[in-house]
């Protein structure tokens, strides 16, 4: 009997597709190629310390957005460690489908 690669569990959550990751450089090459038509054009159409302070707000959310993840992960890893009343058996696989089948149902509702 085998252990589940975690590394590959890890690898298949991560292949979902955030949609803010690639919508941002099409959003920020599209905003350039707007000044820089209207500079052509000679038209004033964005006001420079407005623009600057949006991407400031943006930068400021995507940096809270780490943070809060980083402190979130610190404090359940600090509760677990403190409050956990047993530890499983890495290499037990009942265990193993015992805890995906809980996840299942946890995180889709439905059972098996």
């Amino acid at each position: 009997m085998t252990v589940p690669d975690t590394e590959a569990l890890h690898n298949e959550r991560d292949k979902t597709m955030n949609p803010i990751v690639y919508a941002i450089p099409v959003f920020m090459l599209t905003i350039l190629l707007e000044a820089w038509v209207a500079r052509r054009r000679g038209v004033a159409v964005y006001d420079i310390p407005d623009a600057i302070t949006s991407l400031h707000h943006g930068l400021l959310s995507q940096v809270t957005n780490a943070f809060t993840k980083i402190a979130t992960l610190g404090i359940y890893i600090a509760v677990y460690e403190a409050y956990r009343f047993t530890e499983w058996s890495m290499s037990s696989i009942p265990l193993w489908i015992l805890a995906r089948c809980c996840t299942t149902c946890v995180t889709t509702g439905r059972t098996a």
